[in-house]
C-alpha cells in the first residue's frame, strides 16, 4: 500500500512539474536562522534550456537592522548549452513572498 501512495505521489509531482516548466519555487523556511549566503539547487529552465542557481544574500549587519536581502540568478554551465543560444538574454522574473 504505501508503494501504491509513494508512485501515486511521485505521478501527481510529475503533473505538477510539466505544468511548471521555466519555473522554480524555491521557499526558504527559517529565514532568521540561515546564514548570510545560500544557494538554491540547480534547475534547467526547460526541457533542455539553461541550467540556473539562485543565490540569496541575507543582510546580517546590525546597523542596518537586518532588512536587505540581494537575490541573483546565476547562470551555470548545463547539458545542453551547445545548443542554446548565447550569450544568455533571457528574462528573469523574480518574487519575494514573506509568509511570517
Amino acid at each position: 500500500k504505501e508503494l501504491n501512495t509513494a508512485n501515486q505521489t511521485i505521478r501527481e509531482l510529475k503533473g505538477q512539474m510539466a505544468k511548471l516548466v521555466g519555473t522554480f519555487v524555491w521557499r526558504i523556511c527559517d529565514y532568521k536562522d540561515l546564514y548570510e549566503e545560500i544557494y538554491s539547487p540547480s534547475f534547467y529552465t526547460s526541457k533542455y534550456g539553461y541550467k540556473v542557481q539562485l543565490k540569496a544574500y541575507l543582510d546580517r549587519n546590525p546597523f542596518t537592522g537586518g532588512t536587505h536581502l540581494s537575490l541573483y540568478a546565476c547562470i551555470m554551465v548545463g547539458e545542453y548549452d551547445a545548443l542554446l543560444e548565447w550569450p544568455f538574454r533571457r528574462k528573469i522574473t523574480l518574487y519575494v513572498i514573506d509568509q511570517s
